[in-house]
């Protein structure tokens, strides 16, 4: 098997690459890139900005655009880089593996690039709602890691998410270790 350079493109660089392009040349860019030795892939965070676009035509065209342009494999998600590096104690040099999403948005993806008739059907109140939530909770996790204070509100989508924050630092495997290795030495 020869050697496959993966390239990543974001949403900008979608809308860009639209504007002066249209399907077949997304089609035959995908052929001549691959050629190349080029795989050009999206990521889920990518997916999830076209399907916020509100516009139900445009986001039809740019799905549509994307299921020509792209590999039917969506690389990996932010989460599934980073969860399997803190597993692993985050080492300086990590194992190699497959750049490959496994979330139920990449089974999607790989269905709807195998079949271009097909597109995602989805409730775009209850995916904008979904979304606040998650950036909302990617914030407060973002504080935490600089060490910021934040307030928990008293709603029902921050209960126990102290409890949460707390029982997931503590499975990770160097607090763990390190837990650990101070009640050996007490």
């Amino acid at each position: 098997m020869t050697k496959m350079d993966i390239w990543y493109l974001e949403t900008s660089a979608i809308n860009y690459f639209m504007k002066s392009h249209s399907v077949e040349d997304a089609l035959s860019t995908k052929h001549y890139q691959l050629k190349k030795g080029r795989d050009w892939r999206i990521s889920p965070v990518a997916l999830w900005e076209i399907l916020m676009t509100s516009d139900e035509i445009r986001r039809e065209e740019i799905i549509y655009f994307c299921q020509h342009l792209f590999n039917r494999e969506l690389l990996p998600s932010p989460e599934e880089l980073i969860i399997p590096y803190i597993e692993q104690g985050m080492p300086l040099v990590e194992t190699p593996r497959p750049l490959i999403s496994k979330t139920s948005l990449a089974r999607t993806w790989r269905d709807l690039v195998d079949d271009r008739r097909k597109t995602f059907i989805l409730d775009q109140n209850d995916l904008k709602k979904k979304m606040k939530l998650i950036q909302s909770h990617s914030k407060h996790v973002f504080k935490i890691i600089k060490n910021d204070d934040f307030i928990i509100n008293s709603d029902e989508e921050f209960a126990g998410i102290d409890v949460t924050l707390n029982e997931l630092i503590d499975e990770l495997p160097f607090v763990k270790n390190n837990k650990k290795r101070r009640a050996l030495s007490l």
